[in-house]
């Protein structure tokens, strides 16, 4: 009966050790390497379904508000940018409701804006 309840002891002492186990926590929040990267990413997606929508404001709007923001850690990237975000405001003047303008232009630069920050690494 002592062995019993001293193994039912041994074993909730284990599981109560186990269940602390708690993964480090890395603030990557002003890493300016991991944001270009993210950035990158965001743009080519949004630039190619811009290609192909009735309403390319849609995305081309989703990449001036994220470029907007001045909390961001811009790092050594701030003038691609700069570049981006000034690209993109540009489109977003030639696009007028129910219009289709052909800013096929400005999305290829986008696009090769874009390809300046730094992939992300499998």
């Amino acid at each position: 009966m002592k062995f019993i309840t001293f193994a039912r002891l041994v074993l909730v002492l284990l599981i109560a050790l186990g269940c602390r186990h708690e993964l480090p926590y890395t603030d990557n929040s002003k890493d300016a390497d991991l944001y270009a990267q993210n950035v990158r990413t965001l743009i080519l997606g949004l630039t190619d379904t811009a290609r192909g929508s009735s309403e390319p404001q849609t995305q081309i709007r989703l990449i001036v508000t994220e470029l907007s923001h001045d909390d961001r850690p811009f790092g050594p990237y701030k003038d691609v940018y700069s570049d981006l975000l000034t690209t993109s405001k540009t489109i977003l003047d030639r696009c007028q409701p129910g219009g289709r303008p052909d800013i096929r232009k400005e999305l290829d630069q986008l696009t090769s804006l874009a390809r300046k920050l730094p992939e992300k690494k499998s």
